[in-house]
């Protein structure tokens, strides 16, 4: 039978091993974070860039003043 003492069952190693999972999913989080925002920067400018080519169009290629 294993007994408490086992390096499996170390309190202090568990603790450690707990620090570290937690600095880890706070790295992650950060980096997901940080990609959501680019990702939503990017959207952002690709919906002004579709409206200002929506824009030139409209005023470039639409007819103006016709007389008939």
């Amino acid at each position: 039978m294993s007994s408490y003492k086992d390096s499996d069952s170390n309190p202090e190693e568990i603790l450690m091993a707990l620090d570290q999972v937690e600095q880890t999913i706070e790295v992650m989080t950060s980096v997901v974070d940080r990609l959501k925002d680019q990702l939503h920067n990017e959207f952002r400018y690709d919906e002004q860039v579709a409206e200002i080519a929506q824009c030139s169009i409209e005023q470039n290629v639409a007819p103006q003043n016709i007389v008939h």
